[in-house]
């Protein structure tokens, strides 16, 4: 047989292949649409085409581990805040001890409308534009807070006056808030952070809540402000859920002289990725570290905790974290307009 003969052969043996492999694909894509179709022409309701595709793309991730999910185009922008640090909003944190409870005011952001208005902490969150959301999930309340700069939003708060609840309404209007990813133990006089303890100023203190896009720089920032005038640093990371991986290399190598940081295998345990130390670092190498952590510090969080620790470059205290040991990918879908 001629080599061209040969060549023609393994070609089309190649693409009849990927074809078979490509048709079951679409087949099982098929499933969807024809469902879609049913629905539209059979259910008694009339039912939003994209409410049924953003519903199945859900039962997709639900299949895989948790930390997995679609985030839909109109959840794009809240998702971009959080990495960016910056949101159009009224400047309050928020907590909710208790699910079905009121969303509580932790404290009003310095310079923002919240503080203004006089928002105070320990606020409940009763209502919003005249709807009651005192049983709405926080998710669902920093959602409505959210709105494009300049607009106006009312809210309800419930508030213990003379040890008697009173309810308040507050108008707002929206600004851009810049979220600030690593805080001291208080403010001083100008409202600026104090990387000490109140009462022992020679331990200083540096908590990350997040990692961000500007979180490297506030870190460095932090321990410029210290000048290495302490005693010893303690590293608070409870309740930071993560963020981006290279936010917490970096500040591991801040820390470490040298060694690897993290290695990042892919299926199988083919290793990826591998980050390691460079020679130098912002801290004293005689001044001991202390990582805080707790059950909600996870993923970024964990990697910095571990690798202090592995390396003997902290003690780790507080109770059992999360249990992350994965990294996420955000891929483009639609074009861009939503993420998987």
């Amino acid at each position: 047989m001629p080599p061209r003969n040969l060549h023609a052969i393994l070609i089309a043996c190649a693409i009849s292949v990927i074809c078979f492999s490509t048709s079951q694909r679409v087949r099982r894509i098929g499933v969807l649409g024809d469902a879609i179709d049913l629905i539209n022409r059979f259910y008694i309701d009339p039912v939003d085409d994209t409410e049924l595709v953003d519903a199945a793309m859900r039962g997709l991730t639900s299949r895989l581990d948790p930390h997995s999910e679609f985030i839909p185009a109109e959840l794009i922008p809240a998702f971009n805040d959080v990495i960016e640090q910056q949101f159009a909003g009224v400047g309050i944190l928020v907590e909710q001890p208790v699910k079905g409870e009121p969303v509580r005011v932790i404290t009003p952001m310095v310079g923002s409308p919240a503080l203004a208005a006089g928002v105070q902490a320990g606020d409940e969150i009763v209502g919003i534009a005249g709807e009651d959301v005192s049983q709405f999930e926080i998710r669902d309340i920093t959602n409505r807070l959210r709105g494009p700069v300049g607009s106006e939003v009312a809210i309800r708060v419930r508030r213990m006056v003379d040890n008697a609840p009173q309810r308040i309404e507050i108008r707002l209007a929206r600004q851009s808030i810049m979220l600030d990813s690593v805080v001291g133990d208080h403010r001083d006089a100008d409202n600026r952070w104090v990387f000490r303890l109140e009462d022992q100023p020679q331990i200083g203190y540096v908590r990350i809540t997040s990692f961000g896009e500007r979180t490297v720089d506030e870190f460095r920032q932090a321990l410029d402000a210290l000048r290495e005038d302490y005693d010893s640093l303690i590293l608070d990371v409870r309740g930071n859920s993560g963020g981006l991986l290279n936010a917490a290399v970096e500040v591991c190598d801040d820390l470490l002289g040298e060694g690897s940081i993290v290695i990042i295998k892919k299926r199988g345990g083919v290793i990826d990725r591998q980050f390691d130390a460079r020679p130098g670092t912002r801290v004293r190498n005689d001044a001991p570290i202390v990582v805080l952590i707790d059950g909600d510090s996870a993923s970024a969080s964990e990697i910095v905790a571990a690798c202090l620790q592995d390396h003997r470059r902290a003690t780790v205290i507080g109770s059992r974290s999360f249990g992350k040991g994965t990294v996420q990918n955000v891929l483009p879908l639609q074009g861009g307009r939503s993420r998987l």
